[in-house]
């Protein structure tokens, strides 16, 4: 899986242009939480080390059968250290919705198991980089 661009991000949302190697499922239920985490990371304005706590609801609406879409990210409800997101995976040419989902997703302090410096500068840097790609 590699995302391409950032097509839209708030405070709430994300949405990004993302490529496939293939037609397996589980690099697209990657896709959306990875890109649940990169918009908590720049919620928490990249403080804070994130991680996946669970995939609540999962479910396939169509067959999946393209390359190429786009991974939405919708930030839904916060409390606790934990955030709900409902994600999903759309047909980038007609914006139907492939796969839902909500996730939880939770942050904690860096420390020496999650080192900041290289976390910060790695997810930062692809966040910058999405925001500034050109589509073709």
């Amino acid at each position: 899986m590699k995302f391409q661009k950032i097509l839209k991000v708030d405070s709430n949302n994300i949405e990004l242009l993302c490529l496939f190697k293939g037609l397996d499922l589980w690099p697209k239920i990657e896709a959306i939480a990875q890109c649940m985490g990169l918009h908590l990371r720049y919620v928490l304005n990249f403080k804070m080390h994130v991680f996946l706590v669970k995939i609540k609801k999962l479910s396939f609406l169509k067959e999946i059968n393209k390359n190429q879409g786009i991974v939405k990210a919708k930030l839904i409800a916060q409390g606790g250290g934990g955030y709900l997101y409902k994600g999903s995976l759309q047909d980038e040419s007609n914006r139907e919705t492939l796969m839902q989902g909500e996730f939880i997703l939770g942050h904690i302090e860096y420390d020496d198991r999650f080192k900041k410096d290289f976390i910060v500068y790695h997810f930062k840097g692809l966040f910058e980089c999405l925001m500034n790609t050109k589509r073709d």
